[in-house]
């Protein structure tokens, strides 16, 4: 029961971004989801954001939708906590 993970536009320009030795580290956790898209340290999140889940990476987020008939996860957004929720409150409007 294996997920495709995809990122957006967006959340791949957010991982671009990033230093080299980061986008490694993430890129490895999101290959995860694809086994378990909701793993025991994944929060669903609420409020403007409800139905979307956000996993810890160190200093950085990243936030999913999961799409179980589908079995795919899409990863929308990724970032360092200290601006990380405001940024996915900002696209989300």
């Amino acid at each position: 029961m294996t997920y495709e993970v995809g990122l957006t536009e967006a959340a791949d320009r957010d991982l671009q971004k990033l230093p080299p030795a980061v986008q490694r580290r993430i890129t490895q956790r999101l290959e995860l989801l694809g086994q378990d898209p909701r793993p025991r340290n994944a929060i669903p999140l609420t409020g403007t954001l409800r139905g979307s889940w956000r996993v810890r990476i160190g200093n950085y987020r990243a936030s999913y939708e999961i799409d179980d008939a589908a079995r795919t996860v899409v990863v929308w957004a990724i970032g360092h906590r200290s601006g990380f929720y405001d940024e996915a409150l900002r696209r989300r409007r």
